[in-house]
């Protein structure tokens, strides 16, 4: 077993995993354990962006490998606002990166 500690808003967080599994479910699990959409989070680890599509032993340090313990600092991304032109209402628009 190992276990991710999410650092978000001054609270920190464990979550429990194995070292098999994708990083992309654990901060799924982290997010809806917040009760946060997950895209609207930022994941960083060791000074880097999270790359959801490894594994946590893929993503973790040597250091974090033996201990089976990784920290991630967690932000809330800034939202894509844009305004009506005609009413000049704010609109939310959901955007993906390709």
């Amino acid at each position: 077993m190992a276990k991710v500690l999410f650092a978000y808003e001054g609270k920190e967080t464990a979550i429990q995993c194995l070292k098999e599994d994708k990083m992309e479910n654990i901060c799924n699990e982290y997010a809806s354990k917040i009760n946060v959409n997950i895209i609207s989070l930022l994941f960083i680890y060791s000074g880097n962006q999270v790359n959801l599509e490894l594994t946590f032993s893929q993503q973790a340090t040597q250091i974090d490998k033996e201990r089976s313990i990784m920290n991630i600092l967690v932000y809330k991304q800034e939202e894509k606002k844009f305004k009506c032109p005609k009413c000049r209402e704010l609109i939310n628009i959901d955007i993906f990166d390709d």
